[in-house]
């Protein structure tokens, strides 16, 4: 395993070195074209304008931002701009925030107010979506500092929409009070405009809160006021509110006269990721409605515009359906295809980061070092007597590596004899986690497409996101048969948080800890309490009419940790019932009962899980989960 590791990291190296050198070569071959460095910086930007593929664009904008950096040219707003922008298009915003940084700053200084707003809402996004709303927050209520004493009302409708749209989910009271500001500037400027936006996303906020008499009445104004002023703009984003509306409302028909609305608007205007969210929401409403032909063809398209905006979540997702798809259709050949492409792109997805990171530090890097060997070889002498010394270096280097390489061999190799029993435990335990990561991201994509069916693209992206932070976890996580059991414990609370957004807070959760443990100390079997938490909402909370809870206690007993999973659902008797029709077993639990079995022999000690349906008890619902597992340090 060690091994492997080694050798997938050698093969990065090289692979970002080779990756570098190319873009670094490319990008000195056509810099000797231009005699005004600057000059070529603008040949790059316009590049990536011109180009609907997102990767590419983002490589060359890398590439305009290192060349200028190299040649210390002067700070350029819009390169910084487009660099920020398509870092957030590729889901990479931890890469955006430094970049929406320098520009703040650089705004700052020039005291250009509407651009510096500009710069705190796409930093307030970013970092909502990578999960720090406090620090989005702090980033708005910055925005309205800086507007108090202003007087232009359009910036400060721009500024209060975005803080309405970002308490849409968390806080509906909130987001109403901003949204009617909205409503005050739009009458006050008599802006059609800015009066549709605000219908509109008041709309979103009614549905949401499942208001949705309310929500029509709003969208009712909004068309009527479309109809007056034959209104053209953002038009498409309203046929989506007006479809997701109708779908809440089981509406299909409408539902779909409104999505094709959509679609053709985005189709004209050639917006190719609102084209995919289209075709995907198209695609998803044909299989509700069993048309399963127009569904195959809007799954296509989905996947063809996915590919021309070069996201990768965009096609990871259209393939793994797509594989679906043709499986239930029997089509083995072009399931397994479509297979192979998801499996391809889940690994670009999760390493596109990592790869984007060296490669520009070592463009960075090799750029840098050939303008001092050009500034210092200035004679044949000194480069001769410099190439002898890289030689050197590197044959001094490869000797090394062997050396380290032989002697890491060897310390694997006895370490494989000794543990040779122990290993086997261990991957049969590996392989049953691993099992796990299908069945988890299945489950999780279902709840990703039921909240499509109900929210906005703004809203989707941001729960695909902590969905992407919950993969990443989970990955991470499964890497290993022991994980520290705060690891586990964050991924089991996002998790959590995700069926709450899916199911519109119908349930509270609270976890009990020990206060006389020191937990982080503690080592506990990867992924192990995950599938009872979502039996418990699956099969128990879901199914309830009024608010549930969920209630995790955690404790350690006799060198046990003991973890009781509690919910006041249906119970499982009537859990049974409801899924009396339906066939299919619980893979995630049988696959748990099965690694009991393992740890319990290769602990030699007897764990259990027990189960109590509460609803036996008179007064009571719900039902409770007893595990015990064993504590590794």
């Amino acid at each position: 395993m060690k091994k492997g590791v080694l050798f997938f990291v050698f093969m990065v190296l090289c692979h970002s070195m080779l990756f570098s050198q190319n873009i670094l070569d490319s990008l000195l071959t056509v810099a000797d074209k231009y005699s005004d460095h600057s000059q070529h910086v603008s040949f790059l930007k316009e590049k990536a304008k011109d180009t609907a593929y997102a990767s590419y664009a983002l490589e060359l904008l890398i590439e305009a931002k290192t060349y200028a950096s190299g040649y210390q040219l002067p700070k350029d707003a819009e390169l910084y701009d487009l660099l920020a922008r398509k870092y957030t298009q590729n889901f990479m915003h931890s890469y955006a925030i430094p970049i929406y940084d320098t520009l703040f700053m650089y705004y700052s200084h020039r005291k250009d107010t509407s651009s510096m707003i500009h710069c705190l809402i796409d930093l307030a996004s970013c970092y909502n979506i990578i999960n720090k709303p406090e620090k989005a927050l702090s980033l708005f209520e910055k925005g309205e500092q800086i507007l108090a004493e202003s007087r232009n009302q359009a910036l400060k409708f721009t500024l209060y929409y975005n803080i309405s749209h970002f308490f849409t989910i968390k806080k509906i009271n909130i987001a109403e009070k901003y949204i009617q500001r909205c409503f005050d500037i739009a009458k006050a400027l008599n802006n059609d405009s800015l009066f549709l936006e605000s219908l509109i996303e008041m709309g979103r906020i009614c549905v949401n809160n499942q208001q949705i008499d309310s929500a029509f009445y709003f969208y009712e104004q909004a068309r009527t006021l479309i109809d007056r002023m034959d209104y053209s703009q953002r038009i498409d984003q309203y046929y989506n509110s007006l479809a997701n509306y109708y779908q809440v409302t089981n509406n299909d028909e409408k539902s779909l006269e409104y999505y094709l609305k959509s679609y053709a608007i985005t189709l004209k205007n050639k917006n190719y990721i609102g084209l995919y969210v289209t075709s995907y929401n198209l695609y998803n409403l044909y299989t509700k409605m069993k048309d399963k032909l127009n569904a195959e063809r809007y799954l296509l398209l989905s996947l063809d515009y996915a590919v021309i905006t070069g996201i990768e979540q965009y096609k990871s997702t259209s393939y793994y359906h797509l594989q679906t798809l043709y499986a239930d259709k029997k089509d083995y050949k072009r399931a397994y295809e479509y297979a192979v492409l998801y499996n391809e792109s889940l690994n670009n997805m999760y390493f596109k980061e990592f790869y984007a990171q060296i490669a520009d530090l070592t463009l960075q890097y090799e750029l840098l070092k050939k303008q001092d060997e050009i500034k210092s070889l200035t004679q044949e002498n000194d480069i001769k007597t410099l190439q002898a010394k890289n030689n050197r270096l590197i044959t001094i280097g490869l000797v090394i590596f062997i050396v380290i390489l032989i002697i890491v061999s060897f310390i694997i190799y006895k370490h494989i004899q000794v543990k040779t029993k122990q290993k086997i435990n261990e991957l049969t335990l590996q392989n049953l986690i691993q099992q796990m990561n299908p069945h988890f991201i299945f489950n999780t994509l279902n709840s990703i497409q039921y909240y499509m069916y109900n929210h906005s693209e703004l809203e989707t992206n941001e729960y695909i996101s902590k969905f992407s932070q919950l993969i990443r976890k989970i990955l991470e996580n499964t890497n290993n048969s022991k994980v520290k059991f705060s690891d586990e414990l964050e991924a089991i609370k996002l998790y959590i948080e995700l069926e709450q957004l899916r199911f519109n807070n119908s349930f509270d959760y609270q976890i009990t800890l020990p206060s006389d443990a020191s937990l982080d100390e503690y080592k506990i079997p990867t992924m192990f309490i995950q599938p009872f938490v979502e039996n418990a909402i699956i099969h128990g909370l879901r199914h309830l009419k009024d608010k549930g809870l969920l209630s995790i206690t955690i404790s350690v007993k006799n060198g046990l940790l003991i973890c009781e999973i509690d919910d006041n659902g249906i119970g499982r008797f009537k859990a049974e019932e409801i899924n009396a029709d339906n066939k299919h077993k619980s893979l995630s639990l049988s696959i748990a009962n099965e690694r009991l079995k393992l740890l319990s022999s290769s602990t030699y000690t007897k764990l259990k899980i027990n189960y109590y349906d509460k609803s036996t008890t008179p007064g009571e619902r719900g039902t409770k989960v007893i595990i015990e597992l064993p504590i590794f340090k």
